[in-house]
């Protein structure tokens, strides 16, 4: 099963892509919530999640182009907010916690077993508001100095499928530099052509 974000993406990517897209909804909770009907009602196999996201460095995964990712970890479940804000898993709970599983802050994610010339990025971070200017993105790479891109959907995604043991792929174009919120510096149409390529490569190894 093939997942978007929004119409906007499927609108865009649909050409490149003959086959069905599902749209998952915009930022982590829309995304969880729909996953998880969809995962019940459809019964996939596996699912890949396909969309745009930021890049924290252009050196490690430069606009236009595309990457798969070992991980996601998401920012903001806890408490404070800001410098302040500490983690879940610091003031001591567990996102989910069953029989011994517990899930934090990090999950991880399907890479093909043969991932030789195929664009592999270290980890995602997800976060519920995307960052507003450079300050933002200099503090969370800070704080993740392993994620290369920042997305708002994959952490939810993955949540989803891990509870219904459905294995998940992310595959993102990369539209924009994190923090620039000046959309005419965006390359949406070149980074969901390099994601859909992408996709096709995993397909068709």
């Amino acid at each position: 099963m093939l997942l978007v974000p929004t119409e906007f993406e499927r609108a865009k990517l649909q050409p490149h892509l003959k086959c069905e897209i599902h749209i998952c909804g915009f930022g982590p909770i829309a995304a969880a919530a729909r996953a998880a009907e969809l995962i019940a009602s459809q019964r996939p196999k596996s699912i890949t999640l396909i969309g745009i996201a930021g890049t924290f460095n252009e050196t490690d995964l430069p606009v236009k182009s595309a990457a798969v990712f070992r991980e996601v970890v998401v920012d903001g479940i806890g408490v404070g907010a800001d410098h302040q804000h500490r983690s879940a898993e610091e003031v001591g709970f567990a996102q989910w916690h069953s029989q011994g599983d517990e899930i934090h802050n990090r999950l991880a994610l399907i890479v093909p077993a043969d991932s030789t010339g195929l664009p592999i990025a270290k980890a995602l971070l997800t976060v519920g508001s995307a960052s507003g200017g450079r300050g933002d993105a200099d503090w969370r790479r800070a704080r993740f100095p392993t994620c290369k891109a920042e997305d708002m959907e994959a952490f939810g995604v993955a949540l989803a499928c891990r509870l219904a043991s459905v294995p998940l792929t992310v595959v993102r174009g990369i539209s924009n530099l994190v923090g620039d919120r000046r959309k005419e510096n965006w390359a949406i149409d070149a980074a969901l052509e390099s994601a859909a390529g992408l996709v096709k490569r995993l397909a068709n190894p």
